[in-house]
C-alpha cells in the first residue's frame, strides 16, 4: 500500500457550502448577460436555546473559503447580520472578506444599540482554496486572532466591553467553501491550548466547552453537538462530505510528502 492509498488516511466529515439548493437549483443571478452572482442559501442554524456568550469566550473553526470573484463577504460563524458591516446587534463573529483583491479575516462583536459593533480587520493571513484553523479569543480585555495556531492579531480595543446579548445562531451564511470542527467555549483558550487540539478531535467534556460540531449527523439529519449540552443544529441545503487526513498530513496537498488519497485496485 502506498502512502497515497486511502487506507493510510482517516475520513473526516465537513460541511460543504455551494450555490445550489437541496434540489440542485442554482441560487443567484444566472442570467446569460451577466456573470453568475451566487446568493447561497446553505447554512447551519443553531438551536433557539443556544446560550449568549459573555465577555470571556473562544470561537474555533476549520475553514476553506472557495474563490469566487462575485462573493466578497461571507460569514463563517455569527448570525444573519451583514458580513461586510459592523452591526450593533451581532454576537461574537468571524467573517471572510475580500476588498480590492486582498483577503481579510474580520472578527468582533456588537455592543448594543448605542454604538457601532467592535471589529478588527486582519489582512493577508489566509488565501482562497486552502484549509485553515482560525480561533478568536476574548478574555474581557484583549481580543486575539490565531491562524493555524499562530497569533496574527491582538488588541485591547474592546477592553471592558461585553458582547450584545444575542446568541450565535449560524454557521456559514452567504458562504462558499467548507467548514469543519466548530468549537465554542466560555473560556479564553491560550495559544498552547489551541495548538494542542487544533489538528485533532475533542473528547467533548473539556473544561469550558459549550458546543462542539465535528460535522456528524443523526438519523434526523441534525448536526450533532458532541459537547456536553446537546445543542444539535439544523442543516439547510448544506452537504456533509468527507476529507481524509493522517497524523503527519493534516492537510493533503498533492505533494510527495502529503499526497492526495488514492484507491488502487489490483493489476491484472
Amino acid at each position: 500500500m502506498t502512502k497515497g492509498a486511502l487506507g493510510q488516511y482517516t475520513p473526516n466529515n465537513y460541511l460543504h457550502f455551494d450555490a445550489f439548493d437541496f434540489h440542485g437549483d442554482y441560487q443567484g443571478n444566472n442570467a446569460q448577460e451577466f456573470t453568475p452572482i451566487p446568493d447561497p442559501t446553505d447554512t447551519v442554524s443553531l438551536p433557539s436555546n443556544f446560550p449568549v456568550l459573555g465577555n470571556v469566550f473562544t470561537l474555533e473553526v476549520q475553514v476553506y473559503s472557495a474563490a469566487h470573484e462575485n462573493m466578497a463577504h461571507r460569514t463563517i460563524i455569527g448570525n444573519d447580520a451583514n458580513p461586510s458591516k459592523r452591526e450593533q446587534d451581532r454576537p461574537p463573529t468571524i467573517t471572510f472578506n475580500k476588498v480590492n483583491g486582498v483577503n481579510q479575516v474580520r472578527y468582533g462583536f456588537g455592543v448594543g444599540p448605542d454604538s457601532k459593533g467592535k471589529r478588527r480587520i486582519v489582512e493577508s493571513v489566509v488565501t482562497d482554496n486552502q484549509w485553515y484553523h482560525i480561533a478568536f479569543t476574548f478574555d474581557g480585555t484583549t481580543t486575539k486572532l490565531y491562524v493555524d495556531g499562530i497569533e496574527v492579531d491582538s488588541s485591547d480595543f474592546a477592553s471592558g466591553l461585553t458582547p450584545h446579548p444575542v446568541p450565535i445562531s449560524l454557521i456559514g451564511r452567504k458562504f462558499l467553501g467548507k467548514i469543519d470542527e466548530v468549537r465554542i467555549w466560555n473560556i479564553a483558550r491560550t495559544q498552547g491550548d489551541i495548538q494542542s487540539t487544533m489538528s485533532g478531535t475533542l473528547v467533548g467534556n473539556e473544561l469550558g466547552l459549550i458546543a462542539y460540531y465535528p460535522m456528524d449527523v443523526n438519523r434526523g439529519w441534525k448536526l450533532i453537538d458532541k459537547g456536553p449540552n446537546n445543542y444539535h443544529a439544523t442543516i439547510t441545503n448544506t452537504e456533509i462530505l468527507q476529507r481524509h487526513t493522517s497524523p503527519d498530513c493534516p492537510k493533503t496537498n498533492g505533494t510527495l510528502t502529503c499526497p492526495y488519497p488514492t484507491i488502487r485496485g489490483n493489476s491484472r
